[in-house]
Formats: structure tokens, C-alpha cells, sequence
């Protein structure tokens, strides 16, 4: 009689096992409120509204957001400019907008056909589902990233029960899937492609790509800073591999050894300043 061997589900199936579970069990279609209120009026006035105007965004979120939310009419709050007042980052909303784009085409496209659907606002589930969903989606893909890099250093066995464990254990759980709309699970898919990106380099023993693979981690750099601008820290990643790579020098070579460096860091830099600047342009 032979021996049956057990097939185990590979650790990218269960990862997905886990996520379609916590779907099931705790996903839901969030309204617009306090922070993601502004995080979804950004995409919401470009795909609907063609601007960045953003009072009546906020006014049309006012009917199901939360009376703490609404009384205090933050779409009164103006700047010296004249534009609604908000500290929020716009790179979760960038992320948004080929969906949002999408369903909205999809909208007209089934008016057009007289399906007689009346979603012209913006707020209707159609749309806030598809956010929501795609939110949590970028969470999963997190997860992934984290997996794949874990797995290099750590084996298949480590890095899958770590990654469960983050997806069961942390905070972004709640983020990811009863306030999607908030910018945490943007900003662990961004600076997972980050930390990706620069670990691979330095780990292939590359600690300073050339022009390429600089302009790739400045461009990631600055997308993480346009989803939550206090990730301008992660600069602090290249800046590491370059002051490491300078050390590995020779004592003797050192003191001429900051010109490739230097170019590094400058690539770096100027590729994160070029992707924030629509965020110091809208503010």
C-alpha cells in the first residue's frame, strides 16, 4: 500500500486564503469621514468635478459622514489662498483615481444604454465599494512585497508564519478593512515597494545602483511621501547604502571617494522632489 503524501497549499495561497477570509468576515463599505473624507474629495473632484476644489466634496459627504465630522464644517475652513484647509497627502487618492476613473466611465457608459442608474455624485455605493475594496487589495499586495523579501532572508516557513501573524496582529487589520479610506494601507504597500526596491540592491551587493535603479528608489521615495509625507524619511535609505558603500573604501581612498555617492543621493533626491512636487503644487 503506497504512503499518501500531503500537498500543502502553497504560501501564496494562503496568504489569499487568509485575505478572502478576512473579506468575508470583516470587510465593509465605509462612508467618507474625517481623514478619508479628504483622502477620497481629492479623487472624488478630479474624477467628477475636474478641479480641486474641495468644499462641495466635502458637503456631499456630509449626509452620511459622522455629526462630530459634520458639525465641524471643515469645508468653511479656508487657507489665505482661498482653498479648503487640509494637511492630507494626495497619494492615496492618486492611487485611487485609475479606479475611480474606471467606474465612473462604466457608470455613464451603462446610462448611455438606459440602465436608468443615477450615480453622478460620487458618494453611491458603486463607487465607495470599489475604493474600499481595491484599499484592501493594496494591503494584501503589502503583504506580498513583505513575504517575497522575508522569504530571501528568513525561508518559506518564517517569513509565511511572520506575515500571517501581521495580517492577524496589527493595527493595519482594522485599516485594511473597517476604515479603508484612511491612508495606512497605501502607505504600507508604498513603503514595502521602497524597502523592496533598496534591500534588493544592496543585498545583490549593488549598494549603489547606477542611474536607473537611483531614479526608481527616488521616484518610490517620493510616491510614499505624496501618500504620507513623513515618509521623506525613508531618504534615510539611500542615504545609508551610500555612507556604506563610501566606508567599504580603502583609508587611502576615502577622502576622494564622495563623487559616486554624491551622484547617488543627488538622483535619489531629485527623483523623490520631482514625484512630491504636485503635492507642494496643490498646498
Amino acid at each position: 500500500m503506497g504512503v499518501v503524501k500531503m500537498r500543502w497549499m502553497p504560501p501564496a495561497g494562503v496568504l489569499a486564503l487568509i485575505f478572502l477570509l478576512q473579506c468575508a468576515l470583516l470587510l465593509v463599505v465605509v462612508t467618507p469621514n474625517w481623514d478619508g473624507a479628504f483622502y477620497y474629495a481629492y479623487a472624488r473632484s478630479v474624477v467628477f468635478d475636474g478641479d480641486l476644489a474641495l468644499a462641495n466634496d466635502l458637503q456631499l459627504a456630509y449626509p452620511t459622514a459622522g455629526a462630530d465630522f459634520v458639525a465641524k464644517q471643515l469645508d468653511t475652513q479656508r487657507t489665505v489662498t482661498g482653498r479648503v484647509a487640509t494637511p492630507f497627502a494626495i497619494g492615496s487618492a492618486l492611487l485611487w483615481l485609475p479606479l475611480l476613473a474606471a467606474l465612473r466611465l462604466l457608470a455613464l457608459a451603462g446610462q448611455a444604454l438606459g440602465l436608468g442608474v443615477a450615480l453622478d455624485s460620487g458618494y453611491e455605493p458603486f463607487y465607495l465599494a470599489g475604493v474600499n475594496a481595491f484599499s484592501a487589495l493594496l494591503g494584501l499586495a503589502a503583504f506580498g512585497l513583505t513575504y517575497r523579501l522575508a522569504r530571501a532572508e528568513l525561508g518559506r516557513g518564517s517569513a509565511l508564519l511572520g506575515v500571517a501573524t501581521l495580517m492577524l496582529a496589527t493595527p493595519l487589520l482594522y485599516y485594511q478593512f473597517r476604515d479603508p479610506l484612511y491612508s495606512h494601507t497605501a502607505s504600507a504597500f508604498v513603503t514595502a515597494l521602497v524597502v523592496t526596491v533598496w534591500w534588493r540592491a544592496a543585498r545583490g551587493g549593488q549598494a549603489l545602483p547606477g542611474t536607473g535603479g537611483a531614479l526608481l528608489l527616488g521616484g518610490l521615495i517620493g510616491l510614499a511621501s505624496l501618500v504620507r509625507w513623513q515618509h521623506v524619511v525613508y531618504l534615510a535609505l539611500p542615504v545609508s547604502s551610500a555612507v556604506g558603500w563610501w566606508w567599504a573604501l580603502p583609508a587611502g581612498a576615502r577622502r576622494g571617494g564622495w563623487s559616486r555617492p554624491g551622484r547617488y543621493l543627488l538622483l535619489v533626491g531629485g527623483a523623490a522632489f520631482l514625484v512630491l512636487t504636485p503635492q507642494l503644487a496643490f498646498w
